[in-house]
């Protein structure tokens, strides 16, 4: 009995313990935005002890921007803050006390700007339509295209019926696939989605406003000089011209095409790479 008794006050005495480290213990949470208020999801965010020589301490937030950073012993902090595609954002001098959590609210991320390191910007003045990727590309049954490439990515692995996608990746914008009776189609993926157009201008706009399906378009028997619009999995707008006429069974099509980038178009546009 006095040893069970012994073996209680010993475990309370851990158990008080424990609580009062937890006490000691403070937490910082915030949410990332970009410019324009829109959650940047999943940021890498790092925290450093300004009088620890220890490396940062890395962590990434949630799929809505928000982090926490918890089990901090009290101290003064900076919080570093980055998402591909913006300006890094450094937060200094944050002091975390015991039993405290610090709410650094909504921290903003910036664009890139031409001057930043490894960035690099072109201009674009008046009403030009900026080209993401343009070129010729030859298409064979059962290969796909990332248009906003110009790649065309072709596989063995086929069921043998072309009924299936090329290949399981998360780039191509279409592939092509051959019918049972010869005929020639042009399936999207990966949440592109295709247009036929009959607008003599060739130009950005003409394909920003045509009839998008996500459904496959038959192309045998369209006409050299023919048009399929392609708003791509990567947000741009693309235009596939053919440079031959399509017969059936055609095996493979030519096309020529430009991509252009998803950015409106401005008086005067700077495009960081």
């Amino acid at each position: 009995m006095r040893l069970s008794a012994i073996a209680r006050l010993i475990g309370v005495a851990a158990f008080l313990c424990h609580l009062g480290m937890a006490g000691q213990t403070g937490s910082i949470i915030g949410q990332v935005v970009d410019p324009a208020g829109g959650i940047l999801q999943f940021p890498i965010v790092r925290l450093h002890r300004q009088s620890d020589s220890r490396p940062p301490r890395q962590s990434y937030g949630e799929e809505t921007g928000r982090f926490r950073l918890g089990k901090l012993q009290p101290g003064v902090y900076t919080i570093g803050i980055a998402v591909a595609g913006f300006r890094k954002k450094e937060v200094t001098g944050v002091a975390v006390t015991a039993g405290q959590l610090v709410d650094l609210g909504v921290l903003r991320l910036d664009a890139p700007r031409c001057s930043d390191p490894g960035v690099y910007c072109h201009e674009v003045k008046g009403n030009e339509d900026p080209i993401h990727a343009q070129g010729t590309i030859e298409v064979p049954v059962l290969c796909g295209v990332d248009i906003d490439e110009g790649q065309v990515l072709c596989t063995i692995e086929l069921d043998g019926r072309g009924s299936v996608p090329p290949m399981r990746d998360s780039v191509t914008d279409f592939w092509m696939r051959e019918g049972s009776s010869g005929q020639s189609y042009l399936k999207p993926r990966n949440g592109a989605a295709l247009a036929l157009t009959r607008s003599a201008e060739r130009n950005k706009e003409s394909c920003m406003t045509a009839l998008y399906s996500k459904n496959e378009v038959r192309i045998d028997g369209l006409a050299a000089g023919s048009r399929v619009c392609v708003r791509t999995n990567g947000d741009r707008y693309a235009e596939l011209i053919l440079d031959a006429a399509v017969p059936p069974k055609a095996g493979s099509i030519k096309a020529t095409f430009p991509t252009w980038w998803g950015t409106p178009d401005y008086p005067t546009l700077y495009i960081a790479h």
